[in-house]
């Protein structure tokens, strides 16, 4: 008997072992990520408790709104954590997660992400680089896809093909976090001459919106238990959500909520429809550079006040933008 209990302890040591292996060798292998949304390496490096806005939603958020000027036009200490087509179930795992280091006062998310499929192109990156833990495991069991989460769960099948990079990899990322100069915003330089509204074309189903609606009504329940004030809006472009869309989501959004659809006061931004956009849909810098500036303005009417942060390290925010757009003229 006491030689089947140290075999069976030796065979459970062993596959401990095999995992932890098999999940260190997983964090190194995984493709780094700066820019494009789902940067949680970058995000657990910002010092706990030190922003108080965070934006959520897809593509429309990560490269429309700069902390950086947000900051600078009087506005609060801000992060994007947003992800490509990131869907309401993503978006709440996403904030439960969060909210494990940061207390924000508000969190921003553009909702126009209510009208994506259940599940869409990016799930192996939305759910594959969040942190271990239960809301990692929530979104990979109920936002993500059946055949996504044998990758999800073992990343080493997801990318058993990068091998022969091992040599060249960055083996830091096992005990570092490395800051974003951006805070989760991604720079965009081309500029695309715009000559009129498109209707935003939804691959409606009834179904599918009900249950994006419940998510969005679990996010702005999770906020109300966690005292942060929910914000929802949609980023002005010129690929619009028709009427009809647009009144079920006002009907739809969770009781009280706070929303505005920044296409009705798309005039009052002072952007140019030939230099500020970088496609149909979203803003290069100089469209992202002024709409920012007018979210601070927003979370200042709110009631959303800045308080001291890093000056030095918002500072240095900036100068990485302005570089960039230096880099860009």
């Amino acid at each position: 008997m006491k030689r089947l209990k140290k075999e069976l302890l030796a065979a459970l040591a062993l596959i401990l072992a095999l995992a932890v292996f098999s999940y260190t060798l997983a964090a190194v292998m995984i493709p780094p990520r700066k820019g494009y949304g789902s940067n949680w390496n970058a995000y657990l490096a910002e010092k706990k408790d030190s922003i108080q806005a965070l934006f959520f939603g897809s593509s429309l958020c990560y490269c429309d709104v700069v902390p950086a000027v947000i900051r600078a036009s009087g506005g609060a200490a801000s992060y994007v954590m947003a992800g490509p087509e990131q869907t309401p179930a993503m978006t709440y795992y996403y904030l439960r997660e969060t909210l494990r280091t940061q207390q924000p006062q508000a969190i921003f998310m553009e909702v126009t992400g209510v009208f994506f499929d259940r599940y869409t192109n990016f799930t192996k990156v939305n759910a594959g680089y969040m942190p271990w833990g239960l809301n990692r495991l929530g979104a990979i069991f109920r936002a993500s896809e059946k055949k996504q989460r044998l990758g999800l769960l073992f990343p080493l099948y997801n990318y058993h093909d990068r091998w022969n990079e091992l040599p060249k990899m960055d083996f830091s990322v096992l005990w570092k976090h490395t800051p974003d100069d951006l805070a989760g915003y991604t720079f965009l330089d081309r500029s695309a001459a715009l000559t009129g509204i498109e209707e935003r074309k939804v691959d409606f189903d009834e179904q599918t919106y009900r249950d994006n609606i419940a998510w969005l009504k679990k996010i702005a329940s999770y906020c109300a238990e966690k005292g942060v004030t929910p914000v929802f809006y949609i980023s002005p472009s010129w690929y619009r959500l028709n009427d009809r869309y647009l009144e079920m989501l006002r009907r739809d959004l969770p009781a009280g909520a706070v929303f505005r659809d920044f296409n009705e006061t798309f005039d009052t931004l002072g952007l140019n429809t030939q230099t500020d956009f970088y496609d149909n849909m979203h803003f290069n810098w100089r469209g992202a550079e002024k709409f920012s500036a007018a979210l601070a303005g927003w979370m200042n009417e709110l009631g959303i006040e800045p308080r001291p942060a890093d000056d030095a390290l918002w500072q240095s925010r900036l100068a990485a933008f302005d570089a960039l757009k230096e880099g860009a003229q």
